[in-house]
């Protein structure tokens, strides 16, 4: 739903450059859905507060398998617990995949950016 603004890190109380994934989380929920874990978006496509299409899912799937995490069901998709784990994972992989692409320090908005455009 639009990019992650300065003025959306400002109300969350996140510093534009030192932040955890954990601490990104909420704000990007609100921005996605306005929390809504029962939201579905993109014509079917994108499910969750952190509206995560299954290619996404999938992504972060196979994040939290190399990280020796077990995988999580897309069926699993209503359960709050485990869309704020799914997105946890995806923004890690996203953060990852930035720094290998030579961003040293991914700032909060180039995290967002590459989440939001599916990178």
């Amino acid at each position: 739903m639009g990019l992650f603004t300065k003025i959306t890190a400002v109300v969350w109380g996140l510093s534009l450059n030192a932040y955890t994934i954990d601490s990104v989380l909420p704000a990007v929920a609100a921005v996605e859905s306005g929390h809504d874990y029962r939201a579905v978006g993109d014509g079917g496509r994108a499910v969750g507060a952190w509206q995560v299409w299954s290619v996404a899912w999938d992504t972060a799937n196979e994040w939290r398998v190399k990280h020796r995490m077990t995988p999580i069901s897309r069926w699993r998709w209503r359960d709050p617990a485990a869309q704020r784990s799914i997105c946890h994972a995806l923004l890690s992989w996203h953060h990852e995949r930035l720094i290998a692409n030579g961003v040293p320090s991914p700032t909060i908005q180039q995290l967002d950016l590459s989440f939001s455009m599916g990178h």
